[in-house]
């Protein structure tokens, strides 16, 4: 979906994110009517893929959608670091622009050691937002 630019491919992981939402709605785990809110990503790195792949994930749900977050400037690929310099690499630097009304569900393809994850969490409850999870598609 990010790495090959496969742009057709986000319309049907979305369709598996709305099936995983369901399911966890249905089974009590997770509260109806929750805000997505993609994963920050590098602006570069999403222009570079067309777009970001996780806001596009998340909008082929149909579900309610805020793309509030966003990466500084200076953050290092992190592909190559461990879990002490991923969170490092991201302190302080993952930006909210506004705060969704209603409880979020923060959405991401990938987690490796969820350092992308717990920093945007703490961002948003930062500024006074209710996350109540998280959901990924995949673990590295």
């Amino acid at each position: 979906m990010k790495e090959r630019n496969n742009l057709a491919v986000r319309k049907h992981s979305g369709a598996v994110l709305r099936a995983g939402l369901e399911y966890l709605e249905a089974r009590g785990e997770l509260p109806y009517d929750t805000v997505l809110v993609p994963a920050p990503t590098r602006a570069h790195v999403a222009r570079s893929r067309g777009g970001d792949p996780v806001t596009d994930m998340c909008k082929a749900t149909g579900r309610s959608v805020a793309p509030v977050l966003s990466m500084g400037k200076h953050i290092a690929d992190q592909s190559d670091l461990g879990a002490l310099d991923r969170r490092r690499n991201l302190a302080g630097r993952v930006h909210v622009s506004d705060i969704p009304q209603g409880k979020i569900l923060l959405v991401d393809d990938v987690v490796t050691t969820g350092s992308t994850l717990q920093t945007a969490a703490e961002s948003l409850i930062g500024r006074g937002s209710e996350v109540v999870g998280a959901l990924v598609l995949a673990a590295a």
